[in-house]
């Protein structure tokens, strides 16, 4: 079985999953968990957000009526995915009722460069998860690309509308990024723990 797959989406199921990120990132802008912000010496920091789905307060989603039906369906896509359309990986041990998901945000600004994402395992800061990422926008963004190591190290280029799979247990990381304008990159990414 493969440790990483690459696949394309709709358009219907990502204009719902961009309403959906939507959503959960005006609503935690102002506390997301910033990571890998750039260059202190610099005015403008490329910045690149986290937001969990569960920070969104419960009296904030009345501003959304149809928000839990567009949450059930942004799911099931993701579900749809893992267990249905990548073929080439084994699912017997995913702990669907235990998924999580995150809005996974790039901003950067020409002339800046985001320095990337170090190697690492997904199975190291969530004990032992498998993870989605479905890339929904990924406009003037310069790089800002996967590589594995599944063993020798490979580039895997991301645009808008791909959905890859990464076991656990495979070393990756983002590459540097630059835009040549204004750039922006949205995905989300669903965490699925392992038995």
């Amino acid at each position: 079985m493969s440790l990483f797959s690459k696949i394309v989406s709709t358009e219907d199921e990502i204009n719902k999953m961009l309403t959906f990120a939507d959503i959960i990132f005006n609503e935690n802008k102002n506390n997301m968990f910033t990571i890998r912000a750039a260059d202190k010496k610099r005015d403008y920091k490329p910045t690149h957000w986290l937001a969990n789905e569960n920070q969104i307060k419960d009296e904030n989603k009345s501003k959304y009526p149809n928000y839990e039906q567009l949450k059930n369906d942004v799911f099931t896509i993701a579900h749809k995915y893992v267990f249905s359309k990548f073929t080439d990986i084994n699912t017997s041990k995913l702990q669907k009722d235990k998924m999580y998901c995150s809005v996974n945000y790039l901003d950067i600004e020409a002339p800046y460069e985001y320095e990337g994402m170090g190697w690492h395992t997904d199975d190291e800061p969530n004990d032992h998860a498998d993870v989605i990422i479905f890339y929904l926008q990924k406009d003037d963004i310069i790089g800002g690309n996967l590589k594995i190591k599944n063993p020798e190290v490979e580039e895997v280029e991301v645009k808008a509308g791909d959905v890859v799979y990464i076991h656990g247990s495979l070393p990756h990381c983002v590459t540097k990024a630059t835009s040549t304008n204004i750039g922006k990159r949205i995905a989300l990414m669903f965490v699925y723990p392992r038995e």
